[in-house]
């Protein structure tokens, strides 16, 4: 998709085989300006979707952004306990 600015507004990009990759920060300020960074941020907002682990939640209204934020909640509990803990000396 093209920005009012004639920027591409997709923030990601594929690599050879395929894979879906973000920018990282500095490309982004070499690739857009000030002002298309701020319209790229705001069609974001307008689309009124956030994603949290790969997981599209609608935040249309209240109900469904506290949806969101239980979500995050709930996810970041289950990555506190994936890693290995750390034995202790006795």
């Amino acid at each position: 998709m093209q920005t009012a600015f004639g920027g591409d507004e997709n923030a990601e990009r594929r690599t050879g085989s395929g894979i879906k990759v973000a920018l990282p920060t500095y490309y982004k300020q070499k690739i857009w300006t000030d002002q298309e960074r701020e319209a790229l941020r705001i069609i974001k907002e307008e689309k009124q979707v956030k994603y949290y682990n790969k997981t599209p939640i609608k935040v249309e209204t209240i109900e469904q952004y506290k949806e969101y934020i239980n979500a995050v909640k709930y996810w970041q509990t289950i990555k506190k306990y994936d890693g290995k803990r750390k034995k202790r000396n006795m």
